[in-house]
């Protein structure tokens, strides 16, 4: 399994080649990444910045609960966000418009 601190760094990149598509959106979002690995991480975009990377969120509207592997997959574009959710392997709590948008920015 590759580090999860590098992982949020190619999300990081992979948001800033295609900044035109988020630039508008104010998203928070926690990850709470399970296993071998993982911890508390936060995604929020806002202002036309992301801010990624360790830490929890005060008040975050979305929160995404799965495993660390799992996250991995689901950047590298292996694994289905909607396959996850459905098949447990994804937890989402609050927003579930935010987390579609997520989705989304994501591909």
């Amino acid at each position: 399994m590759a580090d999860l601190n590098q992982i949020m760094h190619e999300l990081r990149q992979k948001l800033e080649t295609h900044p035109e598509r988020w630039q508008e959106l104010e998203l928070a979002c926690q990850l709470e990444l399970s296993g071998e690995g993982g911890g508390t991480y936060h995604l929020v975009l806002k202002g036309g910045q992301a801010d990624i990377g360790p830490g929890a969120l005060d008040e975050p509207q979305l929160t995404l609960a799965m495993a660390a592997d799992a996250f991995e997959r689901l950047v590298a574009g292996q694994l289905n966000p909607t396959a996850a959710f459905m098949s447990g392997q994804l937890k989402i709590q609050g927003d579930i418009g935010m987390a579609l948008k997520l989705q989304a920015l994501l591909r």
